[in-house]
């Protein structure tokens, strides 16, 4: 009961971040596209879109690789304090060379377009550094990421209503949602400092290239899953309109606020399945075979909603009835339903075993699929296609995860 007390709690804080993410737009969506125009709101996002891609370097595979060996390890303090060194001053470096490469870039090339909106929107990339979420993930005290990102998230919203007022406003607006995780991250760390002050001591050169080694197979993967995740309104934006970017971004944003329900659940059972596939490879089995149930339920029973209310959501919170946006979430709202399969059989399975080959692959032929139908898809059908290239990606994404899962006889049972 203490257990399952404990996962549920873990859900219930993650979950809430999503519910006030839900309140948030709900508030500053149909306030950004009327202040700022479509226009200005997709090239908002385009800047956004790209520091999103910077992300990836900067997160590497600690999203997976630190979480894990935090949950595995964390009843041993010392080895705790090893990996959250690591980590987090690998983190760092990682951003200071993004910070280099990015700033150098928009000196040289774009000082008279928008600098000041690109170099806002980097606060995304120094947010990823500094705040350490995989470690309270790892460590299953979930709550922390609760506080920290609901007061960040209060106070984005308070200053974007109070100096948002006018479409020209588009650097303010990107300033505001990108501090978000640089908030959240300095009241980690000041958290850090009181409580375990020892976790933030610079650790060996040694040990941060170990870290970057042992990571590189999960890191590679991670460029190519976010190739059909993030780049997609960056194509776009090279051969559409700003307005299109603008739809489509709508879209999207209602998507992954559906998606990260399934994600969320997912997140929080990772760093137990982790502890369980170590200790007790039958009680992870029972596990999963329970969660794959309500993990697709809810998959499902969101893919369903949201399609056929898409009209009353759109008008809803982004303010106007765009009639190119309803369209759009209406093909791209399946990837919720599909995910909830990869959940289980890739992030819950795969990767807890270390079947680093085999996630590398999945990943690799799911990229290749999603390069070679992006660019005309999208020449063509623009923010249709665009949305069609995702489903793809992420329906074969589930399929390959299914399909090892079964092929290798993790389990004596049957998981399907």
């Amino acid at each position: 009961m203490r257990i399952r007390g404990k996962i549920f709690e873990n859900i219930i804080s993650l979950l809430s971040i999503n519910v006030l993410g839900y309140a948030i737009s709900f508030i500053s969506f149909p306030w950004l596209t009327r202040v700022l125009g479509v226009a200005n709101f997709g090239l908002m996002n385009y800047a956004m879109g790209l520091c999103a891609l910077i992300n990836v370097f900067v997160a590497y595979s600690f999203g997976f690789t630190a979480s894990r060996d935090i949950a595995v390890c964390r009843d041993n303090n010392e080895k705790c304090m090893q990996v959250f060194s690591s980590v987090f001053y690998t983190k760092i470096i990682l951003m200071m060379i993004s910070a280099v490469a990015y700033f150098g870039i928009l000196f040289i090339f774009f000082q008279n377009s928008n600098y000041l909106l690109y170099a806002a929107s980097f606060l995304v990339v120094v947010g990823e550094a500094i705040f350490p979420a995989w470690f309270f993930q790892g460590i299953e005290k979930m709550k922390f990421i609760t506080y920290f990102v609901t007061t960040a998230r209060l106070v984005s919203l308070l200053c974007i209503l109070l100096f948002v007022r006018t479409h020209d406003d588009f650097v303010l607006a990107t300033f505001f949602q990108s501090s978000t995780t640089v908030f959240a991250g300095i009241c980690s760390l000041i958290y850090l400092f009181n409580t375990r002050r020892e976790f933030l001591k610079f650790p060996q050169i040694s040990v941060i290239l170990y870290q970057l080694r042992q990571g590189v197979p999960y890191f590679y993967s991670n460029i190519l899953t976010n190739i059909y995740t993030k780049s997609s309104i960056v194509v776009l934006g090279l051969f559409t309109t700003n307005e299109m970017v603008g739809y489509y971004s709508i879209a999207v944003k209602f998507m992954n606020a559906s998606k990260q329900v399934i994600d969320t659940v997912g997140q929080a059972l990772f760093p137990r399945v982790s502890n369980l596939f170590i200790h007790d490879k039958k009680s992870a089995e029972s596990f999963l075979r329970c969660w794959r149930k309500r993990l697709v339920f809810m998959g499902a029973g969101i893919t369903a909603a949201v399609f056929i209310f898409a009209p009353f959501i759109v008008v809803l919170l982004a303010g106007h009835f765009y009639e190119q946006t309803i369209h759009i979430l209406r093909i791209i709202i399946f990837i919720p339903f599909i995910v909830s399969f990869t959940n289980i059989y890739l992030i819950l399975v795969l990767i807890p075993l270390s079947y680093t080959r085999i996630y590398t692959k999945i990943m690799t032929i799911s990229a290749l699929i999603n390069i070679c139908s992006m660019l005309p898809l999208i020449y063509f059908y623009g923010a249709y296609g665009a949305a069609v290239n995702s489903i793809v990606s992420e329906f074969f994404v589930a399929c390959a995860s299914v399909y090892y899962v079964k092929k290798l006889h993790i389990f004596p049972s049957n998981l399907l």
